[in-house]
């Protein structure tokens, strides 16, 4: 077992047989981690060279192989869910209790940019598959609303059955289907276009 200090002080003792074979895994990557974090604290960018730690409010992004800190981003309360974009520029932490998201980026750490539910608060919180879009799940499955990073425009699913589950894409990304409960009209259909990375602002 090798050790590494992180930012806050504490240790965390990497495993080095069979860590990269489990890079693809978040249950499996947790358990290499010790302490042991959930699978929710834990989570392997997609290119595999970094590694997003959650830890109360602090979120730290590590070098996936020496371990050393490349950034540490400080949310607004309690990190309950972390989820990286597909090109691993972006890392979105769900805060739960606070009915709110919010996202960094790792080329650019002073960018960030906070989604508020309000009143209808927060169940889940997922990226589109173009990374550029985020999918905030209210509580009680009243909708989902489709947040925009480039232009913020807001997009509206009404009544999802699912806060997880019960969402799916087109194989290019630009389609969703969702299963609706019965008093929604109609099932949606929504465009995601591919863009350039979002302004800071």
């Amino acid at each position: 077992l090798s050790e590494e200090e992180t930012a806050s002080g504490g240790r965390l003792r990497l495993r080095t047989v069979g860590l990269h074979s489990a890079m693809d895994d978040g249950a499996a990557l947790a358990e290499a981690l010790s302490p042991v974090f959930s699978a929710e604290r834990v989570r392997a960018s997609p290119h595999s060279l970094y590694l997003a730690v959650s830890s109360s409010y602090r979120l730290t992004v590590l070098d996936a192989k020496t371990l050393r800190m490349l950034h540490l981003f400080s949310c607004m309360d309690a990190i309950e869910h972390i989820e990286w974009s597909c090109d691993s520029k972006f890392i979105v932490c769900g805060i739960f209790a606070r009915g709110l998201a919010q996202v960094w980026s790792t080329e650019r750490p002073e960018w960030h940019c906070t989604v508020d539910e309000g009143p209808v608060g927060l169940a889940h919180v997922r990226f589109s598959p173009d990374g550029r879009h985020l999918l905030a799940t209210a509580d009680f499955n009243v909708r989902i609303t489709v947040w925009s990073l480039m232009d913020r425009s807001v997009y509206y699913i009404r009544f999802p059955k699912f806060p997880r589950a019960g969402l799916c894409f087109s194989p290019d990304g630009r389609c969703t289907a969702s299963a609706t409960h019965p008093t929604s009209s109609r099932p949606p259909r929504i465009i995601l276009p591919s863009a350039p990375s979002p302004r800071a602002g």
